[in-house]
């Protein structure tokens, strides 16, 4: 062999090596997660969809974690799912300028079951060893009290992604069950019906009532009534540092300035009310 065929060689194996490295302590694999308007997509993705609990809109993102780093030029991905399953809206790629988009099939009726096939073609999307990706994702309207459980297609056998020069690469799919109301808790309370009616004995109120004593007693079982039609009411105010600093007691209410959020204490964690409607 000669210095000119050794240093093609040489320079074809340099070149493997950086299109594509594995990381041999990583097992690849893909999950779906839900989606809201803290999820990090990919740089330059095209997705841009939230859920929206008071909608019922609930969307999942296909969360892809290689072993390989390089760039990705293709996905695969095929689930069973259970029944009843909420009504599928949409699905797109986020990575891949070419994709499947319909591929979602209701047959609970004749199979007691839901198909579904993530995929997307034709990209160069760069990826990182044991980094995680939204490369997928599907939106559904999704009623109160519905959960299925996405699992492996077993008869299909291709359940691989092709990082570009290794051809491709099977990964491991995480078997899930999926619940609206997981993502979505309900933070409604019914209304009091019955027991005992105790009166009202502070308030504070904008309007002129006349007789402030009769509308205050008016309302029972309050600690404190509040009334204007000009002014909100607004809790205190603190960061996240400021909050972990207090001696949190289950139901205390604040307005979280870090995270723009109305949080209460539910005797273990502070808890975001946004998600509640």
């Amino acid at each position: 062999m000669n210095k000119v065929t050794i240093l093609m060689v040489f320079c074809f194996f340099v070149s493997t090596l950086l299109q594509a490295q594995r990381n041999e302590d990583i097992t690849p694999q893909v999950r779906w997660v839900y989606i809201d308007s803290s999820t990090n997509y990919p740089e330059d993705s095209s997705c841009s969809v939230s859920s929206e609990c008071a909608t019922n809109t609930i969307c999942l993102g296909l969360e892809l974690t290689p072993s390989y780093s390089g760039n990705m030029q293709s996905y695969t991905s095929t689930w069973l799912g259970t029944c009843p399953s909420p009504v599928f809206l949409n699905q797109q790629s986020c990575v891949m300028t070419s994709a499947q988009t319909n591929n979602f099939f209701d047959l609970c009726e004749g199979e007691n079951s839901i198909y579904l096939l993530a995929s997307g073609q034709s990209g160069d999307f760069p990826v990182t060893a044991d980094s995680s990706y939204i490369v997928h994702t599907i939106c559904f309207e999704w009623e109160p009290g519905i959960q299925f459980t996405l699992q492996k297609e077993q008869t299909n056998a291709d359940y691989t992604w092709s990082p570009n020069g290794i051809g491709a690469e099977e990964f491991q799919h995480i078997d899930q069950t999926l619940s609206r109301d997981e993502f979505c808790p309900e933070c409604r309370v019914p209304a009091f019906a019955g027991g005992i009616n105790r009166p009202t004995n502070v308030g504070i109120t904008t309007l002129e009532r006349g007789n402030e004593e009769v509308w205050v007693i008016a309302g029972n079982n309050g600690f404190l009534k509040l009334e204007s039609r000009t002014k909100g009411f607004v809790p205190t105010r603190l960061s996240t540092a400021e909050r972990n600093q207090l001696e949190a007691v289950e139901g205390m209410l604040i307005f979280n300035t870090t995270t723009d959020c109305l949080e209460y204490y539910d005797g273990t964690a502070w808890l975001c009310s946004t998600q509640c409607y």
